[in-house]
């Protein structure tokens, strides 16, 4: 049984919108027309980004034994292996891993009986999809949400490195709060206001922010970092008055990297996290996590170029989120 066009857009989670073809081709966005400009006009790696389903769901009860549909991959990344998570009520189920682009058939057999399926796009693929469909006879349901979450960041926003899309920080923290989370995440990023637009049409009840890291690896100058900071923030604020933000500082970076970036820089990783920590304490409406604290002992959870969490990495970075999100909902 091949989904129609409106179920299809019943179930789709993650997007600023979808579009869908009569002939069901399912095509997702993260942002809107005049950021992709500004993303493009800033690098042809970030425009590409942009078009990545990182945070897509399919989110639906049904009674169906079958799910199966068509995966077209393209380059989105610099990460080439891509993966499609299934969930069964809430817990993965089966993996798809891909090590090249191009077009995959998929199918999944499911438990018999009613269930909540969840199926996980990849942070670091165009994904495009086609045919999709359950077993002749089956129900669909769309899933309702309890909150909206606009999520706010770069490359570990964005999923970068996580093995499974679902185990991303972001990804977690959707699944735990049934929250419907527009991830607009971008590897390599910075507090750059003209990716904010203020006409978006997509009210959220509460942001995440992450940014920093980045621009403290590119600022030399501590002016020009808290310049983008403020410019950023200021014009974030205007933009979601009413909306409470949670400004999640830097997390760990390796101690050698660190010294290294510090030799061209008139301030240190701790002036930068330190000034983070002002500039969010002038505005009412934003809650600081401290990003240092995710970890006891920050070896065990950081992938080769210290900068990336692994999968256990992004479990400590969820749970701490996930922690601050309840308490201002």
């Amino acid at each position: 049984m091949l989904l129609k066009p409106d179920q299809i857009l019943d179930i789709v989670h993650g997007t600023l919108f979808t579009s869908v073809s009569p002939e069901g081709e399912t095509r997702f966005y993260r942002f809107s027309s005049k950021q992709q400009k500004a993303y493009a006009d800033r690098s042809e790696s970030f425009g590409l980004k942009c078009y990545a389903s990182s945070g897509v769901m399919l989110d639906f009860i049904t009674d169906s034994d079958t799910l199966s549909f068509t995966a077209e991959l393209s380059k989105a990344t610099t990460n080439e292996l891509s993966a499609i998570d299934l969930l069964i009520d809430g817990g993965i189920f089966q993996t798809v891993r891909f090590d090249d682009y191009g077009i995959k058939k998929i199918g999944f057999t499911l438990p018999m009986g009613e269930h909540r399926i969840t199926v996980v796009l990849p942070w670091n693929s165009v994904t495009v999809l086609r045919d999709i469909a359950l077993s002749d006879g089956a129900y669909i349901l769309p899933v309702e949400k309890a909150v909206r979450i606009l999520a706010l960041g770069d490359s570990i926003t964005q999923g970068y490195t996580a093995s499974y899309p679902s185990a991303s920080y972001v990804s977690r923290y959707t699944l735990a709060l049934n929250a419907e989370v527009l991830n607009q995440g971008i590897g390599g990023y910075k507090f750059y206001e003209e990716s904010i637009d203020e006409e978006l049409g997509w009210q959220p009840d509460i942001i995440t922010l992450a940014y920093g890291t980045n621009d403290y690896s590119v600022n030399d100058s501590f002016s020009d970092f808290i310049n983008y900071a403020e410019t950023y923030i200021e014009k974030l604020t205007r933009a979601f008055p009413d909306t409470p933000i949670l400004g999640i500082t830097p997390i760990f970076c390796g101690e050698e990297k660190r010294k290294i970036k510090e030799q061209t820089k008139d301030y240190t990783f701790e002036d930068a996290i330190q000034k983070l920590d002002e500039i969010y304490a002038r505005y009412p409406q934003i809650k600081v996590l401290d990003g240092i604290s995710f970890y006891p002992h920050p070896i065990d959870f950081f992938m080769p170029d210290w900068l990336h969490p692994n999968d256990i990495g992004f479990s400590y970075y969820a749970e701490a989120v996930i922690k601050a999100l309840k308490e201002m909902l």
